[in-house]
């Protein structure tokens, strides 16, 4: 947290401090950080739940590495029949690939309908669902 916005030699620096992203003061002192977020659970690292602010009591919480990848600005959120979803989960309740889905709305396909077709039968995904020698 700490490298990425404040060190420039960081490989993030350039998402994080340069772009004003910085920790809260409150959080020079770790026993107030600490305080503040409790230990990390295991598994989990700390988020920032609006991408736009900094590092603040309000705005982290811990999460998962799954949780994290919803939570960046490059994921693409569609809303079909009232529902907002990015992506992946409208992918994994298709079953199918979500480049399939992506593919699809660059080439035209309205969201609604790219995340509402299931996979075709031939589709590669159904493919590799068989072993090998099942051919």
């Amino acid at each position: 947290m700490r490298g990425r916005c404040y060190q420039k030699a960081n490989g993030s620096y350039h998402n994080y401090g340069a772009v004003g992203i910085k920790v809260c003061r409150r959080w020079d002192k770790f026993e107030n950080f600490l305080a503040d977020m409790g230990e990390r659970p295991k598994g989990l690292t700390i988020e920032r739940k609006n991408n736009d602010k900094g590092y603040t009591p309000s705005n982290c919480v811990w999460a998962t590495y799954q949780q994290q990848m919803i939570n960046r600005t490059s994921t693409h959120f569609i809303t079909a029949y009232g529902k907002t979803l990015h992506l992946t989960e409208w992918a994994r309740k298709l079953n199918v690939q979500p480049s399939a889905i992506r593919w699809r709305i660059e080439n035209g396909w309205k969201e609604e309908q790219a995340v509402t077709t299931p996979a075709r039968k031939d589709s590669r995904r159904v493919l590799r669902q068989h072993p090998i020698g099942y051919w």
